[in-house]
């Protein structure tokens, strides 16, 4: 959904073309270091550069890591804060900090160092949509990290399943083992008992008419 808001547009070198749309009480840190709110790294320009040329690049190197802070409080109180070495420049006119009432009827110039421009004005963004964007980029990210996991708990899962019919199988070779034995010591009973029901007889002597 577009809004109405502040926004800082990059002017000139490495930040030229790139737009940056701030939220009512948003505060950001602008600078080259890759921890910065708005970090001169991640602008294309300066993706696009080898190595060497962004070791020599001169408008890169005079920006601090943490240059400026913008606090963005509402159309009439837009706070800018210098936090360099080098400077903070608003139209030209070197600054401490500095309060903005009127964004919404004059942009103002916001130079870094002596080189890097942007442009604070008063314009048309989509911020809701971008951060709509990056939440289902998000849920996209964790369901593709937790598809191993689920298959990992599935696995699981079967083996728990197989271990109770593993111990159901041998409980049944065990219960038929004990019914079988005791038939096996009753068929010995039994055959032990039909030897002493039919003993043997005692051995008569021939008479000889004695």
């Amino acid at each position: 959904m577009s809004t109405e808001t502040l926004i800082l547009r990059g002017v000139n070198d490495l930040v030229e073309g790139e737009v940056f749309p701030l939220e009512y009480g948003q505060t950001v840190v602008v600078g080259r270091s890759s921890k910065a709110d708005i970090s001169l790294k991640k602008c294309k320009k300066y993706k696009d550069l080898s190595h060497e040329e962004r070791k020599k690049n001169e408008s890169f190197l005079k920006v601090s890591r943490q240059h400026v802070k913008i606090s963005f409080y509402n159309s009439q109180s837009v706070e800018v804060e210098d936090k360099s070495a080098n400077g903070t420049f608003v139209d030209g006119q070197r600054i401490e900090k500095l309060v903005i009432a009127d964004i919404k009827d004059r942009p103002r110039e916001l130079r870094l160092g002596p080189d890097i421009k942007f442009k604070l004005e008063w314009g048309i963004a989509e911020i809701q949509a971008s951060a709509a964007t990056e939440n289902a980029e998000k849920k996209s990210e964790l369901k593709a990290e937790s598809k191993p996991e689920e298959k990992s708990e599935m696995k699981a899962e079967a083996k728990q399943e197989e271990k109770p019919e593993k111990k159901s199988s041998v409980g049944a070779s065990k219960s038929s083992a004990s019914h079988s034995k005791p038939k096996t010591d009753a068929s010995k009973k039994s055959s032990a008992g039909g030897s002493k029901s039919s003993p043997s007889l005692p051995k008569v002597k021939p008479d000889n008419g004695k």
